[in-house]
């Protein structure tokens, strides 16, 4: 199963190498919708990908703004019969966010509280 996101990046974990070469990190995002929750996803990729981790560390930033396209993996642990369910990142977009522009400041008006000379 597969979503779509839209998200503020809140946190992003250091990278970890396993024994067989592969990458994974997790980070945290708020989305952006009217009830926005925080959310963690997770990033692993194999020996042969493991740059993609290292990559996404180098160009997303806590703070951007991103597209996020999830596959939700849930699995059963058979001896404890919980349910686990990650949400695993398939593909992340950063979007441009252009800064409002700011409000022009009203002219201030003179004041003639004072008798002094206006020069």
């Amino acid at each position: 199963m597969e979503i779509k996101v839209k998200a503020v990046i809140q946190s992003i974990s250091g990278v970890t190498e396993t024994s067989t070469g592969g990458k994974w990190l997790t980070f945290r995002a708020k989305t952006v919708e009217e009830y926005s929750q925080v959310i963690e996803v997770k990033i692993y990729k194999k020996k042969e990908y493991a740059e993609h981790a290292d990559k996404f560390v180098q160009y997303n930033k806590v703070g951007d703004t991103v597209d996020l396209e999830l596959k939700i993996q849930s699995s059963l642990h058979e001896e404890s019969g919980r349910m686990f369910t990650n949400l695993n990142l398939w593909k992340c977009t950063k979007l441009e966010v252009t800064a409002a522009p700011l409000p022009t400041p009203p002219p201030v008006a003179a004041s003639n509280d004072d008798d002094s000379p206006p020069f």
